[in-house]
């Protein structure tokens, strides 16, 4: 019988289309080393949203209901136990930043129950990056409210972020469109009275937000990049050098306008734009003992280095390993 393999697990639904979109990144960033749909690392991806609740307005709304933290880690339960016969480890990440605010997070950790369980943190590994790849530069943060008001960033790392605090009686600020002109383009002078309200309204707008029904990418990437030139700028009249800078897309849904929408860069070089989804999806690959594509291996070279639970399988490995998964699922079924 050949050795377990290693799960990998994605906590998503936090919000369903960006754990579409990391999923997507596993399949990406993952060398199969040609041997075709069974080269890729085994997946659960739960997307539970129903049950789990939106984590800033938990955050900031005196924390009524059932944490966020609690109802994801009573679902990665379910789901590791259903699989514990035939996985080693379970190398598990959530990715939603906001969710990494310590009440959410340590209620997660908390219900984890299976030693063979291994739960990533999206934000420390975030941190390692900047540590190892930007050490230099100036961090923007672009993030939800309920990321900034809990410093789930700034308690890390030095950020530059909004400091306005959005009115939650205002309707008008909660929509996208408020912060812009009647061309459809960024209104500045709305965005500089209030840049946070900006951000949460293009991510959080019901129908034109990147969550809403019907997301204008375009129109949420130009306020977030007006937002960032302010942030820069603001910085650079206080600062009596010139700085480089990057930005965190702090919010699982950021990602999503930069990949759809239109127009150039504010910053110029995409890797000045830090993706933790795309962190946490390299260090779920690496931590797994699956091996990335080169490109991704040498952006992430720090990381091949670090701890591996198990070493990857060749092919005649996988073969086994296939059988016997069907023999462990036809033993479970007579059960």
């Amino acid at each position: 019988m050949c050795p377990k393999r290693n799960f990998i697990v994605v906590g998503g639904g936090v919000g369903p289309a960006a754990g579409v979109a990391f999923h997507q990144k596993l399949i990406d960033m993952l060398d199969n080393r040609g041997m075709g749909d069974q080269g890729h690392a085994p997946v659960i991806h739960l997307s539970m949203s129903p049950y789990v609740l939106d984590r800033t307005a938990y955050l900031l709304g005196n924390q009524q209901g059932i944490n966020p933290g609690m109802a994801m880690g009573s679902s990665v339960n379910v789901a590791c136990h259903a699989f514990e016969a035939v996985a080693q480890k379970f190398v598990v990440g959530v990715p939603c930043n906001t969710f990494h605010s310590r009440v959410v997070y340590e209620a997660y950790l908390e219900q984890l129950e299976s030693k063979q369980i291994c739960p990533i943190n999206m934000i420390e590994e975030t941190k390692n990056y900047i540590q190892q790849k930007l050490p230099s530069d100036e961090i923007i943060l672009l993030s939800t409210s309920g990321t900034r008001e809990t410093q789930v960033y700034s308690s890390q790392i030095p950020v530059l972020e909004t400091r306005d605090v959005p009115n939650p009686q205002d309707k008008n600020t909660k929509r996208l469109s408020y912060f812009l002109t009647q061309e459809g383009n960024p209104d500045l002078r709305k965005i500089s009275a209030a840049p946070q309200a900006a951000v949460m309204a293009a991510i959080y707008d019901p129908e034109i937000g990147v969550k809403g029904s019907e997301p204008h990418f375009s129109e949420a990437k130009w306020v977030f990049d007006v937002v960032i030139d302010l942030l820069k700028e603001g910085h650079a009249q206080r600062s009596a050098k010139k700085e480089n800078y990057s930005v965190i897309m702090g919010c699982t849904e950021i990602p999503l306008a930069y990949a759809y929408g239109e127009g150039p860069l504010i910053l110029g070089d995409f890797e000045k734009y830090i993706d933790p989804m795309e962190i946490l999806a390299a260090r779920l690959i690496t931590a797994a003992g699956y091996p990335l594509k080169q490109a991704f291996a040498e952006k992430y070279d720090y990381m091949l280095s670090s701890e591996v639970l198990a070493e990857p399988e060749d092919s005649a490995q996988i073969r086994l390993h296939v059988e016997d998964f069907a023999e462990n699922i036809k033993i479970r079924s007579k059960l």
